[in-house]
């Protein structure tokens, strides 16, 4: 092989194949309920409200850390959980 040869081998390098994320991330997950007693009158009826829990090391994946401060934005039908920026201290100089 000659240098014009190698020079007009347009192949590039070879890729290593993307490995797969140590946990599966989910695409649907189902909407549980929670039971709380409600009175009437004298009599305690069981009332269930709708429950979300979100769990997995996927969350870390997608940048959220346990301790972090959430913003919950509802809309009809939609739910959106983003991470809110720590703030950040405020130096003050000190004057003499």
């Amino acid at each position: 092989m000659t240098d014009t040869e190698s020079a007009a081998d347009p192949s590039p390098a070879p890729t290593p194949p993307l490995r797969k994320p140590g946990f599966r991330i989910p695409e649907r997950v189902t909407m549980s309920c929670q039971h709380y007693d409600v009175r009437r009158a004298e009599d305690v009826v069981g009332c269930a409200v709708p429950k979300l829990r979100l769990s997995g090391r996927w969350l870390e994946h997608c940048g959220f850390a346990v301790g972090d401060a959430l913003r919950v934005t509802v809309g009809s039908g939609v739910v959106l959980i983003s991470r809110v920026a720590p703030a950040v201290p405020t130096v003050r100089s000190r004057r003499k």
